[in-house]
């Protein structure tokens, strides 16, 4: 600062961090949060290609402790979300499903831990798709029709008592942030595909496969699926060895 002639001062200083990406960012993403350049841009220092930034930036979403610039709360999967009941059901709150809302929570559902893990392979000019995973109608030789309803996430298990058939929840799927008992089924599933291998940012799986990726995913990820009946009962049913039982729909980013 200075005021006519009067010598030049000080009046205080700022402090930039500026950000050296891999690549143009993509104009796919539109979002320009510092915590999506800072996650990238730390974690894949010193590499030059795109596998090798990828695979290290992946290795951050895997170790399920990942923090966002400025803060030492580790974000969670699906910790706290609100919820309404709709036709019956209970769902999650869409606003749970955007990366918007996992930075300001550091909570959200498998499409914001997807979005979070695609943004920032875009920022740094790399192209993945985004997908969304729902189940497909099943007909069953007693049931008939059913109505497709859960993605069971593995740590399912299954015994009889008494000759009852019984399906539990296991006590130990880990998740962003949650290393016991964290969610284990859903009405739908999202996950981030480049080139032939399937990340699964939620629960730090990721599959490489060049022929039947739906199916192997869904043997690595899948215990089973819950359907319900015309009559409104609920059965389970395990994933099939190689039948693909799940739809793979590409989402816009």
């Amino acid at each position: 600062m200075r005021v006519g002639d009067s010598p030049w001062r000080g009046v205080g200083k700022t402090r930039h961090t500026i950000y050296v990406t891999h690549k143009t960012p993509s104009p796919l993403t539109n979002h320009r949060r510092e915590s999506l350049f800072f996650v990238g841009c730390k974690h894949a220092s010193g590499q030059s290609d795109d596998t090798n930034v990828t695979q290290q930036i992946w290795n951050h979403f895997d170790g399920l402790n990942v923090f966002r610039r400025g803060s030492t709360q580790v974000m969670r999967y699906w910790h706290q979300l609100p919820s309404e009941v709709v036709n019956g059901k209970t769902r999650v709150l869409a606003v749970c499903r955007t990366l918007a809302y996992l930075f300001e929570h550091d909570s959200g559902t498998c499409e914001a831990w997807a979005n979070f893990f695609g943004h920032t392979l875009l920022v740094q000019g790399i192209e993945p798709q985004l997908y969304g995973v729902t189940l497909k109608p099943y007909e069953d030789p007693t049931h008939g029709d059913l109505e497709m309803d859960w993605l069971m996430i593995k740590e399912w298990t299954e015994r009889t008592d008494n000759g009852v058939r019984i399906v539990e929840a296991g006590q130990t799927a880990a998740a962003q942030g949650v290393q016991n008992n964290s969610p284990h089924s859903h009405d739908s599933h999202a996950v981030v595909i480049l080139g032939n291998t399937i990340y699964d940012p939620s629960y730090g799986l990721v599959l490489t496969t060049t022929a039947g990726a739906a199916a192997a995913y869904e043997a690595m990820a899948f215990w089973g699926y819950t359907y319900h009946t015309v009559g409104g009962a609920s059965i389970t049913a395990k994933d099939r060895a190689g039948v693909t039982d799940t739809n793979w729909e590409p989402k816009p980013w």
